[in-house]
């Protein structure tokens, strides 16, 4: 023990180059973190950097240094105890939730910017070392630190390191941004949500990671704000829940088509991707929405199909390709004219939010084969019809044309037949048409477009 005011409680971590041991000041009766560390000439190297950065640096989430000592045979550090999880235990239990966990992250970053505007890289950035107390997120163990520039790495957490650590290269922010983008991946692979957060997820875990240096975030502040547009991209949107209960009501534009299916597989994306195709061509550029849990917009990622602009936005063609789920560090322009994929209205869903007051909503209806028989597809459907109004347009696939009559008989609306075509992007003569019949009942004036003779 450092001296008679502690008393020895137990032992709570050790390794090669430290042991952590709590105690408790019997004085104060508080407990605290006395870390020993054998003495040799990098461990006094790690000793002094620690101190000078527990003395000099103060903030939320940075444990207080309450006293030191050094022995002939040992280093002792005695620091503020964190009573709490550490992010580690807390995600391999799955005991918090995408959100808090991304909080949690962003105070840990507020620290990082701390330690950078005083000439200090972590360099050991890891779920065991960030401890929720109250709340409040600690990052301890500052034995890694180093002075930005520097190239003597002689401890790498392989797993959180980034590549330059491997090389003996030169470290910096961009170093400790990169750790973050490790630890993001940790937070993507294990805590669920609805998928609004996760697909945002996706591209800022890709910046953070990048190879080079010089293409992750230049700056913790850019971190920062990109995870915080992130967080808030769930609190932004009207409805985030993308359970059974959910119909989108937001816009993204002055006039948005939202298009949805009676059941999976009937056309939603490709519907919608062709639509915004011909619009492209007649008014200029589209926003095509993907906001349903598939992979489209993910996979036109992944695929090379998507081109970013110099303005970063992504391009397919004259369409500008968007996720709700994933907008996050910019909030982009919307063009005067959007294209929803909204995917399908569950069979089995019963409380139905109010459809939006802006724009038109595309109903694509098909056979009775997901319901029981077809007068429950019947009512399923008045229903729906009922409740977006007159401010819809019904489209039947998979359906001839006897049963599309019957069904438009029953529900008192017109209903345009969807020819078959296998390119979205490729619009025949009888597709162009069929396009024509949907574009004269909707109303752009909303967009400054008038031109009803289309």
């Amino acid at each position: 023990m450092p001296d008679s005011r502690y008393e020895y409680i137990k032992k709570v971590g050790g390794g090669a180059t430290c042991e952590t041991f709590l105690i408790k000041h019997k004085d104060m009766n508080e407990y605290r973190i006395l870390k020993k560390l054998p003495v040799s000439q990098q461990n006094k190297i790690s000793f002094n950097v620690e101190v000078e950065i527990l003395k000099n640096i103060k903030g939320k989430g940075i444990p207080v240094l309450y006293d030191i000592a050094v022995r002939e045979d040992s280093l002792l550090i005695i620091e503020e105890f964190a009573d709490g999880k550490s992010l580690k235990h807390l995600l391999e239990e799955n005991n918090i939730d995408i959100i808090s966990a991304l909080w949690c992250i962003i105070d840990i970053c507020h620290i990082l910017s701390l330690l950078h505007q005083n000439g200090y890289i972590y360099l050991d950035i890891k779920p065991e070392h960030i401890i929720l107390c109250q709340d409040t997120p600690y990052l301890i163990d500052y034995g890694n630190c180093m002075v930005s520039g520097s190239n003597d790495i002689t401890m790498i957490s392989e797993k959180f390191a980034a590549p330059e650590q491997f090389h003996s290269e030169p470290v910096g922010i961009y170093s400790d941004i990169y750790s973050i983008g490790v630890l993001l991946t940790e937070i993507y692979a294990r805590c669920s949500d609805s998928g609004i957060i996760r697909r945002q997820l996706f591209k800022l875990i890709e910046t953070c990671m990048s190879p080079l240096p010089e293409e992750r975030f230049s700056d913790i502040r850019s971190l920062i704000s990109a995870l915080e547009s992130c967080t808030k991209q769930q609190e932004h949107f009207l409805c985030p829940d993308l359970s059974d209960n959910y119909i989108p009501g937001y816009r993204f534009s002055d006039n948005i088509i939202h298009i949805y299916g009676m059941r999976k597989h009937i056309g939603c994306t490709h519907l919608s991707l062709a639509l915004a195709h011909y619009l492209s061509e007649i008014y200029g550029t589209t926003d095509y929405i993907c906001e349903n849990q598939q992979d489209t917009f993910l996979s036109m990622m992944e695929n090379g199909i998507l081109k970013r602009s110099s303005s970063g936005d992504l391009f397919h063609n004259n369409i500008r390709v968007k996720n709700c789920q994933w907008n996050y560090i910019r909030q982009q322009i919307a063009s005067r004219i959007a294209v929803n994929d909204c995917g399908c209205i569950p069979e089995k869903q019963i409380n139905i939010k109010p459809a939006d007051t802006f724009g038109t909503n595309i109903l694509i209806i098909s056979d009775a084969a997901p319901w029981n028989n077809r007068r429950s597809l019947y009512c399923r459907l008045k229903e729906i019809c009922n409740l977006f109004g007159d401010n819809s347009v019904i489209v039947a696939n998979f359906i001839d044309k006897a049963e599309t009559k019957k069904i438009a008989n029953h529900i008192g609306k017109k209903i345009i037949n969807m020819p078959l075509f296998d390119n979205p992007v490729c619009l025949t003569r009888e597709t162009r048409y069929f396009f024509k019949q949907i574009v004269r009942k909707i109303d752009f004036t909303k967009a400054e477009i008038i031109r009803r003779d289309t």
